[in-house]
């Protein structure tokens, strides 16, 4: 995001918030846009209608539920009930996990995730690639110590804003950026070093 948007011909400036965080602060107008996922994703927490408009696509992201290789594998959520599993504080499958019987252990970052479970404290953990394997990267891990189990959710990382004239104006700024920085050797690198699938993209 902060690549996108230094290169855009357009002024902003962004914080960071939790998801939930992020949605209210979002949906009650506190903020113009909101990064990392599409307008189709978010109209699944809107109660207001709000109505969006979106940039072009930066990748693909999905969410699965992530265990250790050799462990008992989740292939759907009837077979959650009475696992541990760790999500980030605030996530959006908390309630749908906990409605499959799953118990919730509310965790305040991906490395705590990670951690929890490479030490076996917990069956799984609620995550998307390809952050998750970013930040095993990041840890000096190999990624397959992980593998992906059961599919959640998948979404676009775009950036979505309210539909004003300014937003349709910062969006066009936005859309330049992002074909620039797609084609630049820099983002490949990016890419190659965290071992994100062409399919990603």
């Amino acid at each position: 995001m902060d690549e996108i948007l230094r290169h855009a011909d357009a002024p902003s400036n962004f914080s960071v918030f939790p998801f939930k965080r992020a949605l209210k602060v979002y949906f009650t107008g506190d903020a113009d846009c909101i990064w990392a996922l599409d307008a189709a994703f978010l109209r699944k927490f809107d109660t207001s209608d709000t109505d969006m408009i979106e940039s072009a696509r930066v990748l693909n992201t999905r969410q699965f539920l992530f265990g250790m290789p050799g462990t008992p594998k989740i292939s759907g959520l009837s077979d959650v009930a009475g696992k541990t599993i760790g999500v980030l504080r605030g996530s959006n499958i908390k309630t749908l996990l906990m409605d499959s019987g799953a118990n919730i252990v509310n965790l305040s970052s991906q490395e705590a995730k990670i951690d929890m479970m490479l030490a076996g404290r917990i069956d799984a953990i609620g995550g998307w690639i390809p952050d998750i394997y970013i930040t095993m990267k990041q840890l000096g891990l190999d990624p397959s110590l992980i593998e992906p189990m059961f599919p959640l959710a998948v979404s676009g990382v775009r950036v979505v804003c309210h539909d004003t004239v300014e937003n349709d104006r910062f969006l066009d700024a936005v859309n330049v950026s992002i074909a620039n920085v797609l084609a630049s050797e820099a983002y490949q690198d990016i890419l190659d070093r965290y071992g994100i699938p062409p399919s990603m993209n």
